[in-house]
């Protein structure tokens, strides 16, 4: 009885078949991880976002010196304002933008800045009072 081969064997021409469409496929492949690498290096870092108290929603900003400027306007209004950490104290915050600056305080102490925050970019949501002015500001993100 003769045996079968376990797998088939290939004959010369086929084998050099292989070879020549493996070796442009070796290359596309490896300019392919290069290329990935070095597009991956080239992106721009992500600023690290932190969220103290509860997540904003995402309301349209309104300028600081806007909110400063005509505070009646905006009494009791919920809003978003965005601007650079001059100063924290405990729940307190302000905020400046524009030469302009605003109080930020965490509503029902929602929420404590670490002192190291101090120069970083924040986006504030909360109520808006013309006393002050401040903002009564449920949440706050702090990019780095």
């Amino acid at each position: 009885m003769a045996r079968l081969p376990l797998a088939p064997t290939l004959d010369q021409a086929s084998s050099a078949r292989c070879r020549r469409f493996a070796s442009p496929l070796r290359v596309a492949l490896a300019s392919a991880v290069v290329l990935f690498a070095l597009g991956a290096a080239a992106l721009p870092a992500r600023a690290e976002v932190e969220v103290y108290g509860r997540p904003l929603r995402g309301l349209t900003p309104v300028p600081i010196a806007r909110l400063v400027d005509a505070p009646a306007a905006w009494d009791g209004k919920t809003v978003r304002t965005e601007g650079t950490i001059s100063s924290v104290s405990g729940g307190t915050v302000t905020l400046e933008e524009g030469g302009k600056s605003l109080r930020v305080v965490a509503r029902d102490g929602a929420f404590a800045l670490p002192a190291g925050a101090v120069g970083s970019r924040a986006a504030v949501e909360g109520v808006f009072m013309a006393t002050g002015p401040r903002l009564e500001a449920t949440g706050l993100e702090r990019r780095r």
